[in-house]
């Protein structure tokens, strides 16, 4: 198996801290087994925690030299687990705001014609 990068080793766990708070949150994990037992044994990751690893995540995002599709799709899901992690805090958003950084879909009126 190929050696993680220090970015790797902060990104994988956090989804598993966030289904701590969120049951079913990861549906399913094939990362490193070590990670995911780490994660298992460690107590209760705050918000307030995950948040901020989260923003320390996107920061170093674009330092890690990753091809643009892949720096894409890895914001979108850090955009995803802030998203999450701010309504875990309390961050009041407008449903429309919810759509577009949870699943990265505009919601559109509905053409009634």
């Amino acid at each position: 198996m190929k050696k993680i990068t220090n970015f790797e080793e902060e990104f994988l766990p956090l989804p598993l801290r966030i289904d701590k708070h969120i049951k079913g949150y990861v549906d399913f994990y094939y990362g490193h087994e070590k990670i995911r037992q780490i994660v298992d044994n460690e107590s209760i990751t705050s918000p307030n925690k995950l948040l901020i690893d989260c923003k320390a995540l996107i920061k170093q995002l674009g330092a890690q030299g990753y091809d643009k599709n892949r720096e894409r799709y890895l914001k979108k899901m850090l955009t995803e687990m802030r998203t999450s992690i701010e309504l875990l805090n309390g961050v009041e958003m407008s449903i429309k705001d919810q759509f577009l950084k949870l699943y990265d879909v505009a919601l559109q009126p509905a053409n009634q014609n």
